[in-house]
């Protein structure tokens, strides 16, 4: 017995009857009007929706809306929170707002985080790096901070630190006092308090790091060039003197000499990938830099469009003292300072 004898024999209808009268209901249609600009109005479910290119499920939303997908509208539309992106204390909202602890942060670095997360780019670093800038205690110095970063093009890393560069006497010792051992590895550090603040001073108590430039001179044609990781937490002045080129820190740590600029916008150290970081180091080609200035993917509005960021790993430089290329055994009469 089929279907069909069974509901004739409960309702009397015939089989051509049911084949006419029972049937699926007709699939809904979201309406919807798209501006010149891109900007979509839908009116869905008896709730109206504004989809701006910004969004970050846009070309999504315009293949089911192309395609008629309605069955797939729903979740596209109304992001969970589930979606934010969080770490270190930041929150990306799904509306591209930057937050940290709570607090909504309006600055270059939250605009480019923003764009980054907008655009599918590698945001960790930089989350990171706002996060330890906020840790510092004064708002002028993390303000002062932007404007020595947009002078010389500095690395960040994985932990959200940034790169720069410090000039030497020729036994690794500091200009000034010649007491401070700067071998590779070392971490020099200070009370905060004793770091001079004052911006108008040139030359005043601190540690100083500086652009590739301003570190050169420093350390003239007999000294050492190094660069140094700071963390931006330790920022504490700008001193207006050197036009931005250098900054006073309370602690900073010595990484490796230095034997070329820093051209790339995320710092990888020499044979150290830790776990936890690796998925922020993207397979990508082009370069592109890291500007403290501006937003640069602020114009793009397709991630097929936009700029790349292009990872390069630095080469361990040779020892200066016994020519051992990195990763090479030292020779046994070699004169390099030890770690201290």
């Amino acid at each position: 017995m089929s279907i069909f004898d069974i509901i004739k024999r409960l309702t009397g209808i015939n089989q051509e009857e049911v084949l006419i009268d029972v049937g699926l209901p007709e699939k809904p249609t979201p309406k919807f009007i798209m501006t010149n600009d891109g900007n979509i109005t839908i009116a869905w479910n008896g709730r109206t929706h504004s989809i701006g290119k910004t969004h970050p499920n846009y070309n999504a939303i315009v293949a089911c809306l192309t395609n008629n997908e309605s069955d797939r509208l729903d979740p596209l539309l109304d992001i969970p929170a589930s979606l934010e992106k969080r770490i270190e204390g930041v929150t990306v909202n799904q509306y591209g707002e930057v937050f940290y602890n709570g607090e909504q942060v309006h600055s270059v670095i939250a605009d480019t985080i923003s764009s980054f997360v907008r655009q599918q780019l590698p945001y960790k670093p930089l989350a990171r790096f706002l996060a330890n800038l906020m840790e510092n205690p004064n708002e002028r110095s993390r303000n002062e901070l932007y404007d020595f970063l947009k002078h010389g093009n500095f690395p960040i890393t994985h932990d959200g630190c940034f790169m720069a560069y410090k000039g030497l006497t020729s036994d690794f010792k500091d200009r000034h006092t010649q007491t401070f051992d700067n071998s590779i590895g070392s971490v020099n550090e200070m009370p905060r308090e004793q770091v001079d603040p004052d911006t108008n001073a040139a030359c005043s108590t601190g540690f100083h790091v500086g652009t590739h430039k301003y570190a050169s001179d420093f350390a003239s044609s007999d000294g050492k060039l190094v660069l140094v990781k700071v963390n931006p937490r330790d920022a504490v002045s700008v001193p207006r003197d050197h036009s931005c080129e250098k900054l006073r820190v309370c602690r900073y740590e010595v990484v490796d000499i230095c034997e070329r600029i820093m051209e790339e916008p995320l710092y990888v150290a020499v044979n150290v990938q830790p776990e936890e970081y690796q998925d922020d180091v993207p397979e990508l080609d082009e370069d592109m830099g890291l500007d403290f200035g501006d937003c640069p993917l602020d114009e793009y509005d397709d991630v097929a469009d936009a700029p790349k960021v292009a990872v390069k790993t630095p080469k361990r430089a040779a020892c200066t003292y016994c020519g051992a290329k990195g990763g090479k055994k030292h020779a046994k009469n070699c004169k390099r300072p030890k770690k201290s």
